[in-house]
C-alpha cells in the first residue's frame, strides 16, 4: 500500500523542463572548454575528408573518369561508373562517419560528465561501435525521411523521438535495444527536443551564413590545386569543425539531461545547471 501511494505521488508531480536554452548554453561551454578535444579533432576530420575526397577526385579524372557532382551527373544523365562510384564512396563516407561519430559522442559525453579519456580510448569506442552506428544512422534516416514523405509532420516527430539515437548508444555503451531506450528516453519530450533540434538548425545557418560572407575572398577555383587546398583549410574546413562539433555538443548534453530526468543519475551539479 505505502508503495503504491509513493508511486502515485511521483506521478503527479511535476514534469521537470527539457531546458532547451540551458542546453545550448552548456552545449557553447563544453566547446570552449573541450576546444581542441572537438573542435580540432572534428577539423582534422573534415579537412582528411575533403582533400582525399579531392584527390580521389583528380585520380580519377587522370584515368578519364569525370566523377563531378551529384547536381552535375543528375543534369547530364547518370552513367553507370559514376552511379557505381556514387554508391561505393557514399558507404565509404558513411561508415568513416560512423566511426567518427562514436569517437566524438565519446570525448563530448566523457567532457560533458567531468571526465577525461585518451585518444586511443575514443578510438576504440569508434570501431567498436562503427557497424552499428552506422546501421542506426541508415535505419533512423528513412524513418525520419519515410514520415517526412507521409505527412512532414510524422517525419519532424519521429526526429524527436530518435535523433539522439547515435549518442544514446555510446553514452549507454551499448548497441542492442538502442532505438527502444532512445523512445522512453524521448517520451514526454520528442516536441521539446524538436524545438531543440530547430534552434540547433537555426543557429548552424547563422554560422554558416557568417562565414559565407568570406567566401568570395576565397574563390572556389577547382582547376588550381593550391586554391582549392588553402579554401579547405581557411573555410571549409573549419566552418565544418565548429557546427559539427556543436550538434556533437548538444546531442552529448541533452542526453546528459534526459538520464538526469529519467534515471536520476545522481549528478547534482548536472541537473541543476538546468533547473
Amino acid at each position: 500500500m505505502t508503495v503504491v501511494e509513493s508511486s502515485s505521488s511521483l506521478d503527479t508531480r511535476p514534469r521537470p523542463p527539457l531546458g532547451v536554452f540551458a542546453i545550448l548554453g552548456r552545449s557553447f561551454g563544453l566547446i570552449r572548454g573541450a576546444f581542441l578535444p572537438l573542435v580540432g579533432v572534428c577539423f582534422l576530420y573534415s579537412l582528411a575528408i575533403q582533400i582525399g575526397g579531392f584527390g580521389i577526385g583528380l585520380w580519377l579524372a587522370n584515368r578519364g573518369i569525370q566523377l563531378g557532382t551529384v547536381e552535375q551527373a543528375a543534369e547530364t544523365g547518370f552513367s553507370a561508373i559514376q552511379i557505381v562510384l556514387f554508391v561505393l564512396l557514399g558507404l565509404v563516407l558513411t561508415i568513416v562517419f560512423s566511426a567518427f561519430s562514436g569517437a566524438i559522442f565519446h570525448v563530448a559525453l566523457k567532457r560533458d560528465a567531468g571526465e577525461r579519456t585518451s585518444a586511443g580510448k575514443a578510438i576504440g569506442v569508434g570501431f567498436r561501435f562503427m557497424l552499428p552506428m552506422f546501421l542506426c544512422f541508415i535505419l533512423v534516416s528513412l524513418l525520419i525521411a519515410a514520415g517526412l514523405v507521409a505527412l512532414v509532420v510524422p517525419g519532424v516527430w519521429l526526429a524527436g523521438v530518435y535523433g539522439l539515437a547515435p549518442v544514446v548508444m555510446i553514452g549507454d555503451d551499448r548497441a542492442r535495444g538502442v532505438l527502444g531506450r532512445t523512445r522512453r528516453l524521448s517520451k514526454d519530450y520528442r516536441w521539446p527536443l524538436v524545438g531543440l533540434f530547430a534552434l540547433l538548425y537555426l543557429v548552424l545557418i547563422a554560422i554558416s551564413m557568417i562565414v559565407g560572407l568570406f567566401a568570395v575572398l576565397v574563390p572556389a577555383d577547382f582547376s588550381n590545386t593550391t586554391t582549392v587546398l588553402l579554401r579547405y583549410l581557411l573555410l571549409d574546413a573549419p566552418v565544418s569543425a565548429v557546427t559539427t562539433a556543436l550538434f556533437v555538443a548538444v546531442c552529448a548534453v541533452a542526453y546528459h539531461r534526459l538520464v538526469a530526468i529519467k534515471d536520476g543519475d545522481g549528478s547534482e551539479a548536472l541537473r541543476t545547471v538546468f533547473e
